[in-house]
């Protein structure tokens, strides 16, 4: 591999990401050559050649790794208590190994150890770790897939694998993949781990019932606060109650409507509900929402559990809001397959979006961020984003009621925070249906594969 092959952009941002999410001690670059700062903001960043790192693997035996801190080139020496408690990188730094098998099945024993390893190849050279019959395929994807190839026979399957960016060209013409301690391939939920969603909603009767049978399908129950629709959400969700069972509908407030809507007060009744279960996952949820889990092959319950598993109390999501493309959506229908495009969620709100947790002895707090996130003490937030798929807006005549009905609705005193001005940009001659070529066309693997960062960190979205 070229020797000037730039560094991937996103890879030291999703390292310092990691970092923060794992409380890790330090990032361990294992492949710097100097260059450019990282500009990590970690407790300590390390420089430490990859020949040296694969020499504590090849021995096996208990030893220290000695490196250099970045910001000041003076020598740091990493024992195996600060080795468990890191993220290493090693970024485009196999073109030169003369067996990068070995290479990567060392690094995938480390991350049995480390809190994860991040490695990157720039796929124009990925090439070059393949034979000579490897290398004839021609075109991008031939390489990404033989490289894929190589990880997946090692005995430590990576987490996650996808593209990312290059520093040089801005395009994802980089492989990602990412290893960690994740069960990921032991997912079997006992049937007594039931979270519960919580769930607002007002006026869905076209797509609320689907929500809450997805829910309930998924082995998750649910409690329901209806703020009294005017259509059939409270009856339709009130029939799924009785012919299932696993879902609570009450109207809120109890006995009768306020002139505002008042989203705090809901918060509230949320946090009040919650906290009636200690040690339950709860999950707080609107109505027009999907929510799923950072691998297309397990279901959120399955990767709710994997993050209890692993020691963390609270689960961050990533915002895809997607959009009508036409007229086509009628009630009834499943979103998830009527709609396949979407955009990521940019709104600063959209960035903080801790909505799931297990519920301790203490409430949690809701309504001070606005519904945003739930806070709480000795918050641990999973390493990985979920995936929040958005439906807001479904045609022209109900993205139309729903937006201006609902200004009127708006507590003035929650205006004054600042709250719900994500609808303030739309006017009533909009059109409300989106250009597909302005808009990304949604598939369960392959959106996953390219947009791995921005799925799982947020990183890139707003570039």
């Amino acid at each position: 591999m070229s020797a000037d092959l730039m560094r991937p952009m996103d890879v030291y941002a999703l390292a310092r990401f990691l970092a923060e999410r794992t409380e890790a001690y330090a990032i361990i670059d294992a492949n710097y050559e100097g260059g450019a700062t990282s500009n990590l903001n970690s407790t300590l960043h390390v420089r430490v050649d990859l020949d040296a790192i694969l020499a504590v693997c090849r021995d096996g035996s208990p030893k220290i790794l000695i490196g250099a801190d970045a910001k000041t080139g003076q020598r740091v020496e990493i024992d195996e208590a600060a080795l468990d408690r890191s993220v290493i990188v090693c970024s485009n730094g196999f073109g030169r190994l003369h067996d990068p098998s070995r290479a990567l099945e060392c690094l995938s024993q480390f991350s049995r150890r480390a809190s994860a390893v991040i490695l990157t190849v720039a796929e124009a050279a990925a090439g070059e770790l393949m034979n000579d019959a490897d290398r004839s395929r021609e075109g991008r994807n031939a390489l990404t897939v033989e490289f894929e190839g190589l990880l997946d026979a090692l005995p430590g399957r990576p987490t996650f694998t996808g593209l990312t960016r290059g520093l040089q060209s801005r395009l994802k013409d980089t492989f990602l993949a990412i290893f960690d301690r994740c069960p990921v391939n032991s997912t079997t939920v006992p049937d007594s781990f039931r979270p519960l969603a919580i769930i607002a909603t007002h006026n869905d009767q076209d797509v609320a019932p689907q929500v809450i049978n997805d829910l309930l399908d998924g082995g998750i129950e649910v409690h329901v606060l209806d703020n009294w629709s005017i259509d059939e959400t409270f009856e339709r969700l009130v029939a799924i109650s009785a012919a299932r069972g696993g879902v609570k509908v009450e109207r809120f407030p109890i006995n009768e409507p306020t002139t505002y809507y008042e989203w705090r007060a809901i918060l509230e009744k949320k946090e009040e509900l919650a906290w009636q279960f200690p040690g339950r996952w709860i999950i707080h949820q609107d109505s027009d929402e999907l929510r799923r889990s950072p691998w297309p092959e397990i279901l959120l319950r399955a990767g709710i559990y994997v993050s209890d598993r692993m020691g963390f109390n609270a689960i961050d999501f990533t915002v895809c809001n997607f959009r009508p493309i036409d007229d086509t959506f009628t009630e009834g229908m499943n979103p998830e397959t009527a709609f396949r495009y979407f955009e990521f969620g940019r709104e600063p709100g959209y960035f903080s979006q801790v909505k799931a947790w297990r519920q301790g002895k203490e409430r949690v707090r809701l309504a001070f961020s606005g519904g945003h996130e739930a806070d709480f003490t000795a918050r641990r937030i999973f390493p990985y984003k979920f995936l929040l798929k958005h439906y807001p807006l479904r045609n022209r005549t109900q993205a139309r009621q729903k937006i201006f009905a609902r200004l009127n609705r708006f507590d003035p005193k929650e205006l004054a925070l600042g709250w719900h001005n994500h609808y303030n940009k739309y006017k009533a001659e909009d059109f409300f249906l989106w250009n597909p070529s302005e808009l990304i066309e949604f598939d369960e693997r392959e959106t996953r594969h390219l947009f791995l960062t921005e799925m799982i960190s947020g990183i890139g979205i707003m570039d």
